[in-house]
């Protein structure tokens, strides 16, 4: 009974490591991560099975640091669109903290 909660949130890291992952590699990741590995080892945790947690939080961390992996790619990250979309979140960051520019608008 107690492993439920485990199953319960590596289905849903799961799920949402999966919308992180770029359309392009989504079905060579799903059949890795999100396959017949990671129902067995639903299935087992969720029967209460032995070790079967640790399994299936190990599959699960994995699977989450793989889609991260594969949505920040470092050829990704040196693109002008990832330099210029972190420059602006830095000046909206500036604006929320600063009361939005209040000194410019008198």
């Amino acid at each position: 009974m107690a492993a439920f909660p485990v199953a319960s949130f590596c289905r849903i890291a799961i799920r949402c490591a999966e919308k992180l992952v770029p359309a392009r590699v989504r079905d060579e990741w799903r059949e890795e991560y999100s396959g017949a590995f990671f129902d067995w080892t639903l299935d087992a945790a969720e029967q209460g099975t032995p070790d079967s947690r640790f399994a299936l939080l190990g599959h699960t961390r994995r699977a989450v640091r793989a889609a991260v992996q594969a949505r920040f790619s470092p050829e990704q990250l040196g693109t002008p669109a990832f330099c210029l979309s972190i420059g602006a979140g830095l000046i909206m960051a500036l604006a929320l903290v600063s009361g939005g520019f209040q000194v410019l608008r008198h």
